[in-house]
């Protein structure tokens, strides 16, 4: 079996500009851990697509784009030679519901969430309203208008962002953020708490939260713009109430939502023994490159295929 695994930094998706240095570690990071998870099975050959400028020693076949090349076409080559597609890249501007769409249209078995799932998580606002119309605790989210002043406290993101960001705490202590008028923007109030993801894997059979993640994250003193300084993976699995409250909320979230499988990321607030969701990330997220230290997710790679369907690939 081929699959083909395609990381939006690495893959050309910034070609004619430069990523951050923050985004480039990110990418090599998720798209090394996903190819050694792939390379490891007997019955697989993995594919993938790297800039030269961004290229780096991996196991599988890798074929090297040089930065003028069009990525897209490349891409349009290995999806169709591959009989499954993994895709990596960001909510923000649509991206990786295109990717999605063009795997499903090209006839090539996709490892993500279902189109519908993707298309529904990237929009934190109809997320949010899902949510809550299900009974979910979710932090509440509305649409906010860039062409009006700001209010005094709360947060204001991109309403498809990915991470943290654009996404900014609003204070008197600083000046309020200029925010683009073509972008769509949501308003949270600022809830106090830790800062949580969940690394769960969406199976057929049910939902399995992999790890229990720590987020610590930075406000510039300012503007007021948010930061991820860093994760620590599995670093709240020794919380039994929230091993509790994050194992319920992943079974509610995959009944909530219909076509979420195989790896999904879940942030949230953790507070008074409650766990409110900010948004859902339908796609690998940065902890899964740290999953096999915690020792939590053996044989990743195989469950992710029988996640989709492929359940005789990875034998």
């Amino acid at each position: 079996m081929k699959v083909f695994v395609f990381e939006y930094v690495c893959g050309g998706g910034f070609q004619g500009a430069m990523p951050s240095a923050s985004l480039q570690q990110q990418g090599q990071r998720m798209l090394l851990a996903v190819l050694a998870d792939f390379a490891g099975l007997p019955a697989v050959t993995v594919y993938t697509l790297m800039e030269a400028r961004f290229a780096f020693e991996a196991p599988g076949a890798i074929r090297v784009l040089e930065p003028e090349a069009a990525w897209r076409e490349a891409w349009r080559e290995q999806v169709r030679a591959c009989d499954a597609a993994l895709m990596v890249a960001p909510e923000h501007d649509g991206a990786l519901e295109d990717l999605c769409a063009r795997v499903r249209d090209e006839g090539c078995a996709s490892l993500n969430c279902t189109l519908e799932a993707v298309r529904l998580a990237s929009d934190k606002l109809a997320l949010n309203r899902t949510l809550r119309s299900c009974g979910i605790r979710a932090v509440r989210t509305e649409p906010w208008d860039a062409a009006q002043p700001l209010p005094e406290s709360g947060i204001v993101k991109p309403r498809d962002g990915a991470g943290c960001e654009d996404t900014y705490r609003l204070s008197p202590a600083w000046a309020a953020p200029g925010l683009d008028p073509a972008q769509a923007w949501v308003w949270q109030p600022w809830l106090a708490g830790d800062a949580v993801s969940l690394s769960t894997l969406m199976e057929p059979g049910g939902a399995e939260v992999l790890a229990y993640n720590s987020l610590n994250v930075e406000c510039a003193s300012d503007t007021g713009r948010l930061h991820v300084r860093n994760i620590e993976t599995g670093g709240l699995d020794g919380d039994a109430r929230l091993r509790a409250a994050g194992q319920e909320l992943a079974d509610r979230l995959q009944a909530a939502v219909p076509g979420l499988r195989g790896y999904v990321g879940v942030d949230g607030i953790w507070r008074d023994g409650e766990l409110s969701v900010l948004e859902i990330n339908p796609r690998l997220t940065l902890t899964y490159a740290d999953l096999p230290r915690t020792g939590r997710a053996p044989g990743l790679a195989a469950r992710l295929l029988r996640a989709c369907g492929l359940h005789g690939a990875a034998a």
